[in-house]
């Protein structure tokens, strides 16, 4: 995720169009990770914080269209000021997420903790 984000940044920001083309092939290489990554989150999501974790991410997704709609609508044809705001509100999204997801089993047997390796998994 934290590659999307720099992808979306350079797109947002770099005046060149081949870097910005780069950028975009990122996002969308990125995009096909996303369900991987939004099932793998959930499966080893502490079962407290599985309906905030999923509420948070079908709800960004869902309502990127709604916003799309009412901005173009209402508020004006630019689309920079829509992407700036969908990348702000993507980030933040991601550290909330980042701050309430646990530990991979992985990097808790790497650190020699196997218990809780073990815990993750049950």
């Amino acid at each position: 995720m934290g590659l999307h984000l720099l992808a979306q940044y350079v797109i947002i920001f770099c005046p060149f169009f081949w870097v910005r083309c780069l950028g975009y092939l990122c996002v969308g290489i990125c995009n096909l990770k996303n369900s991987t990554s939004f099932a793998w989150l959930i499966e080893f999501m502490e079962t407290s914080n599985k309906m905030i974790a999923s509420t948070a991410i079908n709800g960004f997704d869902f309502t990127t269209l709604i916003f799309v709609g009412f901005y173009f609508l209402y508020f004006s044809k630019s689309w920079f000021g829509l992407f700036l705001f969908h990348v702000l509100l993507n980030t933040v999204c991601w550290l909330i997420l980042a701050w309430i997801a646990p530990e991979s089993p992985k990097w808790l047997l790497v650190k020699n903790k196997k218990e809780e390796a073990i815990q993750a998994f049950n």
